[in-house]
């Protein structure tokens, strides 16, 4: 359902579409998928005083692989849809893109089948590519132009604290 609105949202263009709605949508779904990220992100260390909170990872995870797909749709069919090539030669878009193919390999990786049928036996390891996506994320808030700069500022703060919090866990 939450498709068939940012479709409709972004495809009405011939009933009077408005390039400041699509720009609210890739605004809105980018911050989502960066704050699902971070909820993902402070899943583990959580899980230390909340023994249920451990159970949210695989769904916060899929849910910011989602966010970020929509936002990834909403950015290149809108504001960017007469410029593609842009998303390659700027830097930030360049880590936006980069994060959002890493995001798409770690949500198709994330089912037990799936990791059945390809045989991996180092999933774990592929799902530590969540702090490359962490620091991709990071750089393409803080070089996007849209993006205020406390918020760019604080998301990275907060994204640096929840993966030391993570790690430091993990030992």
């Amino acid at each position: 359902m939450c498709v068939g609105v940012a479709c409709s949202f972004l495809w009405a263009r011939g009933r009077g579409w408005e390039p400041a709605r699509a720009l609210a949508l890739c605004r809105a779904t980018g911050w989502v998928g960066a704050v699902s990220l971070l909820l993902t992100l402070l899943a583990s260390p959580l899980a230390r005083v909340a023994p249920g909170v451990r159970q949210w990872r695989r769904p916060l995870g899929l849910a910011t692989a989602f966010a970020a797909t929509l936002h990834a749709f909403a950015s290149l069919f809108g504001p960017l849809e007469d410029a593609w090539r842009a998303a390659w030669s700027w830097p930030s878009f360049r880590s936006g893109l980069v994060a959002w193919i890493v995001l798409l390999v770690l949500a198709l990786t994330s089912w037990s089948r799936v990791i059945r049928v390809l045989h991996l036996r180092h999933w774990k390891e592929l799902h530590r590519l969540v702090y490359v996506v962490a620091l991709l994320v990071g750089l393409h808030v803080l070089g996007s132009s849209d993006a205020p700069v406390w918020a760019g500022v604080a998301l990275v703060a907060l994204l640096a604290g929840s993966l030391f919090a993570r790690l430091r866990t993990s030992r």
